[in-house]
Parts: C-alpha cells; sequence; structure tokens
C-alpha cells in the first residue's frame, strides 16, 4: 500500500537540499544570508554554522495547507475515479461470487490511494474495505493477508461485532487481531486547523479514537486528505496527533513551540544536523536533542506556557463597581425615606391632622426619597455599565467615570471621561 516512501513523522513534500552535518541555520521570511550570520554569531557566541535557505522554504507547502505531526500520513497524489462507497460495489459483488482473490486485488488498487477517499468516505464502507480483506486473505489460506485486514478493521472500528452474514469461522482469526489492534490506549487527534475534521468517515469529536493502524483523515478548509498511520506501541507524543497548517508549523518553530518538535527532529535526523538555529527578527532559538533552548541553554517557554499571574482590576471596572454599590444603597435609603415620610405624613387612628408645616415637610421628604430611589437605580446602572465597559477596555483609551453628590433633598448624576 505505501507505494511512496515519505517522511516517518509528517506527510510533506520537502525541498531538496544538501546534507550538512553540524549546526544548520534556518530563518524566517525577510532575514538575510549576512543578518543571520551576524545574529546567530552574537546569540550563540558560534561560528562554525552554516546558512541554509528559509525555514518555509522549507515546508514548502501553502500556508493554509493541512500538515499532520506525530506519525507518517500519506496524502493523495492520484485522485480516485469514483467515491469509496461506488469502489465497494466492486468489491462486496466479488465477495459475494467467492472470488477472494479478484476481492484483494480490487482492494489493493482502492488502498494504494486511500487517502484520495478522504472526503467522502463513510465510516461502515471504510471499515467494510478492510474486514473483507481480512476475510478473503483468510478463505484463501493468506494468514499473514487476513491478520492485516482484520487488524486494520479492528483499529477502526474495535466495537464493531462478528457480522452474522459471514460464517465464524474466521472470528478467531479477527479476534487475535483485535487484541492485538487495543493493546495500546487509543490517542487522541488535536486540530488547529481552521476547519472541521472528519476521522475514519465521521467528524471527530474529540474523543480518543487512534489505535494503531491506518487512519483516515480530511481537514476541510484546505481539502487535505491524509492516510495517518499509527505505530504498535502507543507511538505517538503525549499530546497526540497533531492536525496544523503550514504556517502555523513555520511560526510555531520559529518561536519554539514544542509542539512542532517532531516535524523538526525528523528533518534534522534525515539531514545529519546536530543542532538546528531558528532565526527571526526577534530572537533565537536552538533546537537540539529533540527540544527548543533559548542561546544561554535555558528551555524555551512561551507565553501561553508560564505561569499566570492574577489580573488587578482595571481602574474603570472599580469606579463602576464602587459606583454600581453607592446606587443601590442610595435607592435602598431613598425607599426608606419615602416609606417613612409617607407615614409621618398621615394622621394615627383617633388623632386629628397634622399641622400644615408638619405634613409640607413630610410631603418633601417624601419627593426627596423617591428622587433618591430613582437616582439610585439610575446610578447601580450607570455603574453596571461602566463597570462592564471598561473590564473590556484595551487600556489605550479612558473609560467613563460616573459622580454622584445627594443629601436629602436632591442628587446629581454625572458621568465623565470617554467610553472606549
Amino acid at each position: 500500500m505505501r507505494h511512496k516512501a515519505l517522511a516517518p513523522v509528517v506527510a510533506l513534500l520537502l525541498a531538496a537540499a544538501p546534507a550538512y552535518a553540524g549546526t544548520a541555520v534556518l530563518t524566517a521570511p525577510g532575514v538575510s544570508e549576512a543578518d543571520a550570520q551576524e545574529w546567530a554569531r552574537q546569540a550563540t557566541g558560534k561560528t562554525d554554522f552554516q546558512v541554509l535557505e528559509p525555514l518555509f522554504q522549507r515546508i514548502d507547502l501553502p500556508g493554509g495547507a493541512a500538515i499532520v505531526i506525530g506519525a507518517e500520513a500519506i496524502p493523495c497524489e492520484k485522485p480516485a475515479p469514483r467515491s469509496l462507497k461506488g469502489e465497494m460495489l466492486q468489491v462486496r459483488n466479488a465477495m459475494l461470487d467467492m472470488e477472494y482473490g479478484s476481492v484483494r486485488t480490487i482492494i489493493s488498487s482502492i488502498t494504494d490511494r486511500i487517502a484520495c477517499y478522504a472526503e467522502d468516505a463513510e465510516a461502515d464502507d471504510l471499515y467494510q474495505l478492510f474486514f473483507l480483506s481480512g476475510l478473503a486473505g483468510f478463505f484463501e489460506g493468506d494468514s499473514n493477508g487476513a491478520r492485516k485486514g482484520f487488524s486494520q478493521a479492528a483499529a477502526l472500528d474495535p466495537a464493531r461485532e462478528w457480522p452474522t452474514e459471514y460464517p465464524p469461522t474466521a472470528q478467531n482469526a479477527y479476534l487475535d487481531a483485535l487484541r492485538d489492534a487495543v493493546a495500546a490506549p487509543p490517542a487522541s487527534l488535536v486540530s488547529e486547523a481552521p476547519g472541521p475534521v472528519r476521522l475514519d468517515g465521521a467528524p471527530d469529536d474529540g474523543t480518543p479514537r487512534l489505535l494503531a493502524g491506518g487512519h483516515l483523515l480530511w481537514e476541510a478548509s484546505s481539502h487535505t486528505g491524509r492516510w495517518v498511520i499509527i505505530p504498535p506501541g502507543g507511538g505517538l507524543p503525549d499530546t497526540g496527533l497533531l492536525v496544523t497548517t503550514a504556517a502555523q508549523l513555520g511560526h510555531g518553530l520559529l518561536a519554539g513551540d514544542g509542539r512542532y518538535s517532531a516535524w523538526l527532529g525528523e528533518m534534522a535526523a534525515r539531514e545529519g544536523w546536530d543542532e538546528v538555529l531558528l532565526v527571526s527578527e526577534k530572537k533565537v532559538v536552538v533546537f537540539r536533542v529533540g527540544a527548543f533552548f533559548n542561546p544561554d541553554g535555558s528551555p524555551v517557554i512561551l507565553l501561553e506556557d508560564a505561569p499566570v499571574a492574577s489580573r488587578a482590576i482595571a481602574p474603570p471596572t472599580l469606579a463602576g463597581i464602587v459606583v454600581t454599590g453607592v446606587g443601590v444603597g442610595l435607592a435602598g435609603a431613598g425607599v426608606g425615606v419615602n416609606m417613612s415620610s409617607y407615614n409621618n405624613g398621615l394622621p394615627e387612628v383617633g388623632q386629628t391632622l397634622p399641622e400644615r408645616s408638619i405634613y409640607d415637610a413630610a410631603y418633601s421628604q417624601n419627593r426627596a426619597g423617591l428622587g433618591m430611589a430613582i437616582g439610585g437605580g439610575v446610578a447601580a446602572a450607570a455603574g453596571i455599565v461602566v463597570a462592564v465597559v471598561g473590564s473590556q477596555s484595551d487600556g489605550r483609551t479612558v473609560a467613563a467615570l460616573p459622580w454622584i453628590h445627594a443629601d436629602e433633598t436632591g442628587f446629581v448624576l454625572g458621568i465623565g471621561g470617554t467610553l472606549p
């Protein structure tokens, strides 16, 4: 099935370059060879290195192209003449006619370009393709071929039961292959590509599904199909299989992101590089023994990996919270004054009406309390708005700051500043 030898870590077409044993230098876009020489010398104190072509030339793919990191991934090279479902009609017809040699020949031609069926392959058709390959091998007396087909089918869907339409004579061979497939726990697929990903004929749901064997992957935004081969024994990185883009890979390598170290490690081993310097206008990153380091030898720690400091509350947000509290308190006090003055203005049972001056004072307090309650509600609402807007400010503008003056006769509310 592997009609072309590709990199065992990532499926890429890499630009040819002469091997160089020692320290190789790969540069960011726009960095000249002379600048790279000087910056690398200043950062490391070394002069024994060779500046090669820019890093993105090594990647040699459009920026949006999907790349698989962590396992061998065979791309589609020759488009399939029909969908996998259409191909399976031939396989099933030959199987019904018990032409097991024809079944295996047809399946071999399909698996030679299996990555080209990734876009519209359905999970059941993909499983049946390899299950019938194993079954045909069993009926032809090819135990190795049967084991290979059954193992691949089990890797795609280990929960499948033996189909009742076929005799159970080959079931023990299938169960042996199933035990091999589930010997190591499944790995997860992590995608940072912009489009949705289909895995083995179904949308990827984020659960670990990658058992040892081949898996059909489709990344929608780049229209990229890959046949990803997971090695036996759980040989994936702890982070799982990573699907990214060429642009993200290049920028991640220049930053020293450890998630992409497998890609560079494979290239360094293949080219014979002892060490790689990644030179950009921002910094120089050293890659050796499968990890990224700063020129002083300390491990590269990216911002997202660093401890997160507690974030202080921005002044506009704090002001909004304070004004909200003041507004709520003012509203409560206003309601209290309003109710108290209302009760003072009413005569008690059996008493005469209060004097006019007492009634007028109670009436004024009643109105002031009502105004305080309304103003407190408005102030609380304004405080909430300012707190929310202030929390979203990027710090380059001045958030609005409300102010209040209130007494028993009324209040004044104002807002100064500029909303972000």
